[in-house]
């Protein structure tokens, strides 16, 4: 326990000392700490302002006129108890997602996870979380060679100084992509296609992804996770696709 509690120190300390680093800013390349600057990390987290309105469960834009329910949380599992989101999936937060994703650029990921974590204190975690990551297709990672979410995740746990567990799920077989599907099809194509390989019996989980839409994919994680006993299961992911009904914001 002494060597895993140095351990975490050592890496926090790493963090830290990355955060005070002068680095290009991975959207205007100005020099500045950490990688992103004042001003763009304004643009990049301007959808998550207070004046938003957004579920309080899973961090979804509600409607401006407030009287459609969320669309999102009736689909959602029990056991999936809160999701929060560092930005919404639009310009030019989704430019340092598509960086990593598409051109595995690998700085991005503790930048991103800066910007999630500052969100996590909404979820009140315990000492003793477990961090885990929703697991990539086998195709994905042939395709890129890495789980964006677990680069994400493992430099999450990191910042929050939480234990990193980028095992514990695994993906029961493949499936076609979700981008073409609706609601009701992405929740019937992911039930039963997780499952946790450890006891987790009495543990609180943090599950990372990099973006989330319906949440399908986290509210079958949840329930596995749940079925494995435990007892706390929150999400993390990086951007919040708005609903389509949201304008879209472009960069000019």
């Amino acid at each position: 326990m002494a060597y895993l509690n140095r351990l975490r120190e050592w890496r926090a300390r790493g963090t830290a000392w990355r955060d005070h680093l002068m680095l290009g800013c991975l959207l205007c390349r100005s020099r500045t700490p950490g990688g992103l600057c004042q001003p763009c990390r304004e643009k990049v987290c301007a959808s998550m302002a207070p004046s938003v309105r957004r579920c309080p469960r899973c961090a979804g834009r509600l409607s401006e006129c407030g009287l459609a329910p969320c669309p999102d949380c009736s689909q959602i599992d029990p056991a999936l108890l809160r999701v929060v989101a560092a930005f919404d999936y639009d310009w030019p937060g989704e430019l340092l997602i598509q960086a990593l994703k598409l051109r595995g650029q690998f700085s991005c990921a503790p930048v991103l996870a800066g910007l999630l974590a500052a969100r996590c204190g909404a979820l009140q975690c315990e000492p003793d979380t477990w961090v885990t990551a929703v697991p990539a297709g086998r195709q994905a990672l042939i395709r890129r060679g890495f789980n964006p979410a677990g680069e994400i995740g493992r430099a999450l746990a990191a910042r929050l100084g939480l234990a990193w567990r980028p095992g514990l799920l695994t993906r029961v077989e493949e499936g076609p992509e979700q981008k073409s599907l609706g609601r009701r099809e992405r929740r019937d194509q992911v039930r039963g296609l997780y499952r946790c390989r450890a006891d987790v019996t009495g543990r609180h989980l943090l599950v990372v992804d990099d973006v989330m839409t319906t949440g399908s994919t986290l509210s079958a994680i949840a329930e596995a996770l749940q079925a494995q006993g435990a007892s706390a299961v929150w999400a993390a992911v990086v951007a919040r696709t708005p609903a389509r009904s949201q304008p879209r914001a472009h960069g000019g």
